[in-house]
């Protein structure tokens, strides 16, 4: 910082009777302030450290946009399935309608099996009405995560049953360190740090030097004039102001050790919903929806033998149709989960990829 000062002073005579100026000084000063105990250095490390900040805070809002855009893709697609599933018990529905009616003309069956099929048929009616709104808002929904109003594609292509096991819990854990909330809590550290430096350094005084000539007027002469001026911090160490940045770095350790906890306790979370889900999606695709299959076989048999009622064998469609939209869910929770655990811990998680697409 660069003074400048201009001082004029008027000398009277011993008497102090002032008849006219005896004596006249004028006198231009430039004066410097020089910085001690790297206060510009420790000024310039805040600002790179907030700037850091800053990065890590716009990357951590990127990773739970991904996060959030996967969620929505995958409950895209488990609302098409849903839908499908509807339209087929819907179509079932009317063409056991249709059969019942033709053996009630024909005798071999009541009224009441008519009116019966027919509840079930406006039941499936209904329900088909509710998935296609699902889809409506599903797709709505991810449409605008990807900054777009209405939606500009008719359907996502992608599998839900591309799943693996889940990867073990003691390597998730072990890269909580590296994880995006607390590598941000690292520069917020470093910046509450460097805050520290700053109040210290300005706990040393600075030098004011300056120079300028000084100008006598009754003899005409000029002389150099320098200075310079250090205080004295007697009463203002700034302590109050270092013992708060101290406070606030260490409120920042304390709260990053919380958010230590509280990231080991949602990856464990997560990562018990992803087995779960992974556990109970194989056992309905291997052993539960193949007995269902097998049934609805039986039954079918038994139809066409006449053992069977039509409403009957509706039933045991209408159970295997249920079984596949639980799967659904089931499969659509497991790739949400997955995809909360990848931004969790920052990174791929096995079993948490599915690769997809969405058709214009």
């Amino acid at each position: 910082m660069l003074v400048v000062g201009v001082w004029s002073s008027v000398l009277n005579d011993s008497n102090f009777l002032v008849a006219g100026v005896e004596s006249a000084e004028s006198t231009l000063k430039l004066s410097q302030l020089v910085e001690l105990g790297g206060k510009r250095g420790a000024r310039i490390a805040v600002a790179e450290r907030q700037r850091d900040v800053a990065a890590g805070a716009v990357e951590l809002r990127q990773a739970a946009l991904a996060a959030a855009t996967a969620r929505a893709f995958v409950a895209v697609l488990a609302a098409q399935e849903q839908l499908r599933l509807a339209e087929r018990l819907r179509d079932l529905g009317e063409e056991a309608v249709a059969a019942v009616a033709a053996q009630l003309r024909a005798g071999g069956a009541s009224e009441a099996n008519v009116l019966r099929v027919r509840v079930l048929r406006d039941e499936a009616g209904l329900v088909l009405v509710r998935r296609e709104q699902e889809l409506a808002a599903a797709r709505v929904e991810l449409a605008a995560l990807w900054g777009g109003g209405d939606p500009a594609f008719t359907r996502a292509g992608g599998d839900l049953w591309a799943v693996a096991p889940p990867p073990q819990l003691p390597p998730l854990l072990e890269r909580v360190d590296a994880a995006p909330e607390l590598a941000l809590w690292q520069r917020e550290l470093a910046s509450r740090a460097s805050a520290v430096d700053v109040e210290r350094a300005g706990a040393i005084p600075d030098l004011l030097v300056g120079a300028g000539p000084r100008y006598f007027s009754d003899t005409g002469d000029v002389a150099l004039v320098a200075e310079v001026t250090l205080p004295l911090p007697v009463f203002d160490r700034r302590q109050g102001a270092i013992a708060a940045a101290q406070a606030h770095l260490a409120t920042g350790e304390a709260e990053r050790r919380a958010a230590v906890v509280a990231l080991r306790t949602a990856i464990t979370r997560a990562h018990t919903a992803l087995v779960a889900g992974y556990s109970v999606a194989t056992a309905l695709h291997q052993r539960v929806l193949p007995d269902a299959d097998e049934t609805l076989t039986v039954s079918r048999e038994a139809y066409r033998r006449g053992t069977l009622r039509l409403d009957e064998l509706h039933d045991a469609q209408r159970a295997l149709s249920d079984l596949r939209s639980r799967e659904v869910e089931v499969l659509a929770s497991y790739h949400q989960t997955a995809a909360e655990l990848t931004r969790l811990v920052g990174g791929t998680v096995d079993g948490s990829a599915l690769p997809g697409e969405v058709m214009p």
